[in-house]
């Protein structure tokens, strides 16, 4: 990037910036006023679709991480 002109940089780093909020409006759910223990079930199946296999790995996957990373916060 370092050859590139300040106009094309400006260009390049607007569209990265709508890109990205794109993505964080459009694909990451809101939590505000939502507890923590519900946070951590919105990736859950429910019903017929979780079968009697429980929750599957990339749910466990992220419970997991949020355990760490709410265990890390709170831990301040």
């Amino acid at each position: 990037m370092c050859h590139m002109k300040a106009g094309i940089f400006f260009f390049f780093f607007a569209v990265w910036l709508v890109a990205m909020t794109a993505f964080v409006y459009l694909l990451l759910p809101e939590t505000k006023g939502v507890l923590i223990e519900q946070v951590a079930g919105l990736g859950e199946r429910t019903g017929s679709e979780a079968g009697s296999s429980g929750p599957n790995p990339a749910t466990r996957a992220r419970r997991e991480t949020l355990k760490r990373y709410s265990a890390h916060v709170f831990a301040r």
